[in-house]
């Protein structure tokens, strides 16, 4: 009896390690798609009518938990170092995205961009190295 018992929480943890893997996937991509709106959005309101700005500067706010989600997915998924790392690095980069819009010396803004690239890149290898680590 307790031999089926222990073969039953193994099987959960598996199921669990499983659902984690899952939702750390779609997660990963529902944040790769929500970062490409931004760029439209910006692209939008820099190329045809600066109201789009207004829309890029509060979605943001719907895409900041989900690098922190992602975080606690991971472990929950026992997924490699690298699907940890990379949304602590994502959260560190969507707040750099603050200084670096209203940064004083106009050079800085341009780092507003390639950071925002930055951080899609980390968003795209992190579910590409979910998928090899399934």
């Amino acid at each position: 009896m307790e031999h089926l018992q222990q073969h039953r929480t193994e099987n959960e943890q598996i199921e669990t390690i499983a659902a984690a893997r899952t939702a750390y996937s779609a997660l990963g991509t529902l944040l790769v798609g929500a970062l490409l709106v931004q760029v439209f959005l910006a692209g939008a309101g820099i190329f045809s009518n600066p109201a789009w700005l207004r829309h890029h500067s509060w979605f943001v706010h719907l895409i900041e938990p989900i690098p922190l989600l992602l975080v606690l997915v991971a472990a929950i998924g026992r997924l490699g170092r690298f699907q940890i790392v990379a949304p602590l690095l994502m959260t560190v980069g969507i707040g750099l995205q603050y200084v670096f819009a209203h940064a004083v010396e106009n050079v800085l803004t341009g780092l507003h961009t390639v950071n925002a690239f930055f951080v899609l890149w980390l968003a795209i290898e992190a579910v590409r190295r979910t998928g090899r680590s399934s």
